[in-house]
């Protein structure tokens, strides 16, 4: 419960990759960063961190504070469809960023904040303090960008530590192995069973080539936690196959177009589902992607709505609020 936050005795800043404690924090600050400034200003206060500053700036938002040893920079997500929108409308084309072409939307939205960010984070690494940049949805993918950015900056990796839930795709290959170079295991990307914002914009379209950094969490049907990112990339290759699924009915019998429309945004001509057999029996009898088939489940092919509710933050912050380690 975030009634029991307490950064100070709770919070390892010594730690740059995955620690449960920290990851359960900073879900809960991902949480707040969607809230007002006054309650920013007061829950951060329960939780013993120093409110620093609330930035806001057309539709992007975000939350300063520090501690002893750490900094905090995190970002305001969106819902579920208004991600989808962020993520595949035209501001999903690709502009030069850091290291590599990054999506359009997200760099404008955290331009509008660059020079605070940048100016906290540079001041925080003097006093010999760890950023840890965080956030949902849209939020982690402007965090993602803060990293790159500052790393571009001459932010020394060590002293950057990003935790994303429920992250879209941000860049293409040169700037996510550019990423995965410096940053290693320094991040972590955690990503709900088969929440749908982590899997756009596409990994391949008219717009550009998108892929993701490394330091994927993925949470499956179970709750169960799984850092062998085996089971993310086995989710991805089996959605691929995956039929396109009727539209969602409502209690009076109307077909709920807006989320129709959505998914015809989202899925193309997907192979027929006879085409599972080319991904040959090693592949579709191995252990792991009979853990991910049933994370799927038939259940998700009549009905996509899961794949919208898996990506709502409370969904996540529950999930990770039980502080469990991974299992793999």
């Amino acid at each position: 419960m975030a009634a029991d936050v307490n950064f100070k005795t709770d919070f390892d800043a010594s730690v740059q990759g995955w620690n449960a404690h920290n990851v359960r924090l900073l879900a809960y600050c991902s949480d707040l960063a969607y809230e007002t400034r006054e309650t920013v200003v007061q829950r951060l206060e329960n939780w013993q961190l120093h409110f620093v500053d609330f930035l806001t700036s057309g539709n992007t938002q975000a939350f300063l504070a520090d501690g002893a040893n750490v900094a905090i920079v995190c970002y305001r997500g969106t819902e579920p469809t208004n991600a989808f929108d962020w993520a595949t409308d035209a501001q999903a084309r690709q502009v030069r960023g850091p290291f590599g072409m990054v999506h359009a939307g997200f760099n404008n939205a955290l331009q509008l904040v660059w020079s605070r960010v940048s100016s906290f984070i540079q001041q925080s690494v003097t006093a010999d303090k760890r950023v840890f940049v965080a956030g949902h949805s849209l939020g982690g993918a402007l965090a993602c960008l803060t990293v790159a950015r500052a790393l571009s900056e001459n932010v020394a990796p060590d002293r950057l530590s990003l935790h994303t839930i429920g992250q879209p795709r941000v860049g293409d290959t040169d700037f996510v192995q550019k990423m995965n170079q410096l940053m290693q295991d320094g991040m972590v990307r955690v990503v709900n069973n088969i929440d749908l914002v982590p899997r756009v914009p596409p990994r391949r379209s008219v717009v550009g080539h998108y892929e993701h950094c490394g330091g994927v969490v993925w949470i499956d049907v179970d709750g169960k936690l799984h850092r062998n990112p085996a089971y993310w990339e086995t989710l991805l290759h089996l959605l691929e196959f995956t039929p396109q699924p009727e539209p969602p009915v409502a209690a009076g019998g109307t077909t709920i177009q807006g989320l129709r429309g959505l998914l015809d945004k989202f899925w193309p001509s997907w192979p027929a589902p006879g085409a599972l057999l080319d991904l040959g029996i090693t592949f579709l009898t191995s252990n792991v992607t009979r853990l991910v088939l049933r994370s799927i489940g038939k259940e998700t092919i009549k009905d996509p709505v899961s794949m919208i509710s898996d990506h709502f933050r409370d969904h996540y912050t529950r999930l990770l609020d039980a502080r469990q380690e991974p299992v793999d």
